[in-house]
C-alpha cells in the first residue's frame, strides 16, 4: 500500500517499501493553497475600508458567541443528507460548526482577505445561504449586517473599476495561528484529504490555469501550464494509468482509477487533494 503522510503540506509521499511515490515540487502545491482563488471568500465591507486585525472582545461579545455557536439548522442538515454531500447528519452538524468559526474569524480580522480553505466547509456554507430567509436573519442576529458568499476573483486580481484596492490574503498558517487562537486545535474538517474513502467523489482543481500530465525519465509531472509551466509534483511511473484516467475522466470516484490496488487509490487522491491538484466534490 502507498504510504500517505497525513501531516499538513508533506512534501513527499511513500509506498510501505519506503520509495517516494509523489514529491512536491512548486510552492505551488503549499500551505497557501492556491485553488483557493476559484472559491468563495468573505468581504468584509463593500466600501474597502480596512480596519484592524487583532482580534476584538468588542468585534463579537463572548455571549453572543456562545449563542453562535449554539445554533442548529436542522433544515440544512436535511438538505446536505437529500443532496448526499454528508452521508449522516452526525458529519453535518461539525462542518456546520466550522463555518461558524471561519465567520467569526472574518469578522474578527477584517484587514485580511480570509481564503475558504476547504471545498466541503465552503458547500456547507453555499447550501446554508440557499435557505434565503434564513441565512439573512442569521447574518443579521450575529453579525450585524448581511454576510455576503461570492466568488474573489474581483477582489484576488483587482479587476473592478473604480474597486479598493485587495486585502492581502491570509495564507493558511496564518489561518492555523488565528483559528487556534479562539477555538483551540484546527479541526480535521478544514483537511479535505481526511475525509475520503474509496467511495468519494472527487474533481480537478480550478487553478486559474490548465493542468497537463507529461512523463519525463519514467516519471509523471502534473504541470500548471503557465509561462514558464510550473512542475506542481513527480509521481512514481507505477500511477501513470491513474492519472491518465484522472485527467481523462473529470469527476470521478476513487473506486474507479484504474492499475492500483484499493488502499493505492486512496492514497494516491489523499496526496493529490493535499496538494490542491484535486478537490473533494460535493
Amino acid at each position: 500500500m502507498l504510504g500517505f503522510a497525513t501531516g499538513i503540506r508533506a512534501s513527499a509521499w511513500l509506498d510501505s517499501e519506503g520509495r517516494t511515490l509523489i514529491t512536491a515540487v512548486s510552492t505551488h502545491a503549499s500551505s497557501q493553497h492556491p485553488s483557493t482563488e476559484s472559491l468563495p471568500t468573505w468581504h468584509p465591507d463593500p466600501s474597502g475600508r480596512q480596519e484592524s486585525s487583532r482580534p476584538s472582545a468588542s468585534s463579537l461579545p463572548l455571549a453572543l458567541l456562545s449563542e453562535l455557536m449554539e445554533f442548529e439548522a436542522p433544515y440544512l442538515d436535511d438538505k446536505l443528507l437529500r443532496l448526499k454531500i454528508i452521508p449522516s447528519r452526525e458529519q453535518g452538524f461539525p462542518l456546520f460548526q466550522e463555518v461558524k468559526k471561519y465567520l467569526v474569524l472574518c469578522e474578527i480580522h477584517r484587514s485580511q482577505e480570509i481564503p475558504m480553505f476547504s471545498r466541503r466547509v465552503d458547500e456547507v456554507w453555499h447550501q446554508f445561504v440557499l435557505f434565503t430567509a434564513q441565512y439573512i436573519d442569521f447574518s443579521l442576529r450575529f453579525f450585524g449586517k448581511f454576510v455576503h458568499h461570492e466568488p474573489n476573483e474581483g477582489a484576488v486580481h483587482g479587476t473592478k473599476p473604480g474597486s479598493a484596492p485587495a486585502l492581502p490574503r491570509m495564507t493558511f498558517r496564518e489561518f492555523e495561528i488565528a483559528y487556534e487562537s479562539l477555538f483551540g486545535k484546527v479541526s480535521d474538517a478544514w483537511f479535505d484529504e481526511l475525509s475520503l474513502t474509496s467511495k468519494s467523489r472527487v474533481v480537478r482543481a480550478a487553478f486559474g490555469k490548465p493542468l497537463s500530465l507529461r512523463v519525463v525519465e519514467g516519471k509523471a509531472e502534473i504541470v500548471l501550464l503557465r509561462n514558464p509551466p510550473v512542475v506542481l509534483c513527480r509521481i512514481d511511473a507505477r500511477a501513470i494509468p491513474a492519472l491518465e484516467f484522472i485527467f481523462k475522466d473529470d469527476p470521478f470516484y476513487v473506486r474507479e482509477l484504474p492499475g492500483l490496488r484499493e488502499g493505492e487509490r486512496l492514497d494516491l487522491c489523499k496526496s493529490l487533494v493535499q496538494l490542491k491538484v484535486l478537490g473533494v466534490a460535493p
